[in-house]
């Protein structure tokens, strides 16, 4: 008996996709956690004791000042339209710049004079929800902003179902046409090319319940939570 075989994730009409990437927000999104999260950020800027911070974002530096910095410095070495003088005395004057708001709007300015076309500020992030670590790897691999230590997606989209998301595409694309993770009982025909049966590669399910449930390997953030009621 022939295996069977799926076709490719862009040969699939809308709704199969979509199908395809709600199978997965089901099983690696857990919960949202945007409550907790502007919570225990906002508080980082006076308590250092905090179980994350704005520094500890991944992929998102508009909150982190050496980041500005260096993002700046390779700007300005990369620059085309500026003499090494003006180079040299712009670096001097950024080693200066001790302000995370002086910083941003020092990186703008010459962002936006050497490639206004590519000029952009960092994403701002809308919502937090956790992940299972599998697919927090996916995301950052696909340049979402997160944090680490909690497997917390930053989202930066919001209004409308994550399994429409462009990265939600882009991850089960690449799923999908590596052959493994989905269970294809649940697909029909529609989804295969003309053949057999096919092999897949099982996951390991997470269960989760609650925002509390997702996070009782960290008990820091209950912790702070409570002694700060």
């Amino acid at each position: 008996m022939k295996e069977k075989q799926r076709k490719k994730y862009k040969d699939l009409t809308e709704s199969q996709k979509q199908n395809i990437n709600g199978y997965l927000v089901e099983k690696e999104v857990l919960c949202c956690v945007s409550s907790i999260c502007d919570y225990i950020l906002k508080k980082s800027w006076e308590d250092r004791d905090t179980p994350f911070s704005y520094e500890d974002i991944e992929n998102n530096f508009y909150f982190n000042l050496e980041d500005w910095k260096d993002n700046t410095i390779d700007l300005i070495k990369d620059c085309n339209t500026m003499e090494e003088d003006e180079k040299k005395t712009s670096l001097k004057e950024l080693e200066e710049v001790n302000d995370l708001e002086e910083a941003q709007d020092f990186y703008n300015e010459y962002c936006e004079a050497e490639d206004p076309d590519d000029y952009k500020e960092d994403s701002e992030i809308y919502e937090y929800w956790a992940v299972t670590s599998w697919f927090y790897d996916k995301l950052i691999n696909e340049s979402e902003a997160g944090i680490e230590k909690e497997a917390i997606w930053c989202r930066c989209t919001t209004g409308q179902a994550i399994k429409i998301d462009g990265v939600l595409y882009k991850i089960a694309s690449d799923l999908w046409d590596e052959g493994f993770y989905f269970n294809d009982s649940s697909y029909d025909e529609s989804y295969f090319k003309d053949g057999a049966k096919w092999k897949y590669t099982k996951y390991l399910k997470i269960n989760c319940t609650g925002a509390f449930i997702v996070h009782q390997r960290k008990t820091d953030i209950l912790v702070f939570l409570f002694s700060h009621k």
